[in-house]
């Protein structure tokens, strides 16, 4: 394994966040995935002054909201860390985002903030994360990965990264997969106009 102190996946949601937090657990590594604890204890410990992570250092690996906000600060707190960008196509991204929301909207038990389509909002969120990420690793190619597990893309390149080999016997995990593809062409062509816009923006 190569040394590293953490190892922080910081595509935003829907982007096989979940897959990657079940792959590291697969090869051992010590995972811990989004869970409203986490946020909590995120604001409990910088309203303390405590580095964001504390009490949590068991863990290796942390992935989901709120490590895509925080990257920066996690990287001066804990130097010599490594970063995984999970990411896809933005309109595969949207509609899998569109899903999650209306699968909130028809569960009645569901009280949290996930309730509304925002599509504009969004396509500017994922191109604005992905500036400020290339920008943030320009000059240091080795500690951060970019992969897409929703591509089919998996342990050939995230373990080589990790200076681990390729399992030859081990499936990656497929979590939580959203069936775009199977979305109206119409949507599709919506957010593929959008995605052209907002770049010719930049």
């Amino acid at each position: 394994m190569r040394e590293c102190n953490k190892i922080f996946g910081i595509g935003l949601n829907k982007t096989g966040t979940t897959s990657l937090h079940a792959a590291c657990e697969s090869i051992g590594l010590r995972s811990f995935h989004y869970t409203k604890e986490l946020k909590e204890r995120f604001h409990k410990n910088e309203e303390s002054g405590l580095r964001l992570l504390s009490g949590l250092e068991e863990f290796k690996v942390f992935s989901d909201n709120p490590i895509p906000q925080y990257f920066k600060i996690l990287d001066q707190q804990y130097p010599g860390s490594l970063f995984i960008y999970t990411h896809r196509e933005m309109d595969s991204w949207i509609l899998s985002r569109t899903k999650h929301v209306e699968r909130n909207r028809q569960n009645p038990n569901y009280h949290g903030a996930w309730l509304e389509i925002e599509t504009d909002k969004w396509a500017k969120e994922y191109e604005t994360h992905l500036k400020s990420v290339k920008d943030y690793f320009k000059h240091r190619d080795s500690d951060i990965l970019f992969i897409d597990i929703t591509a089919g893309e998996g342990f050939e390149k995230l373990n080589p990264f990790f200076g681990l080999a390729v399992p030859k016997n081990l499936e990656f995990p497929k979590k939580n997969t959203a069936k775009v593809n199977n979305a109206p062409n119409v949507f599709r062509r919506i957010y593929r106009t959008l995605r052209k816009r907002l770049i010719n923006l930049e």
